[in-house]
């Protein structure tokens, strides 16, 4: 992982879980435009 300035560090994340989550934003991002607060409703990428 890169050094951040401030000494903040990042998170690990599975690569199944990230894989799942991101799959089911691109389902939801695919019909019309949403808002941030309407993608946030998108209920099957709870995981």
């Amino acid at each position: 992982m890169t050094g951040h300035s401030q000494g903040k560090k990042g998170v690990n994340i599975e690569k199944s879980k990230y894989t799942a989550v991101r799959d089911e934003i691109i389902n939801c991002l695919k019909g019309d435009n949403l808002s941030y607060t309407e993608l946030a409703r998108c209920r099957s990428w709870q995981v």
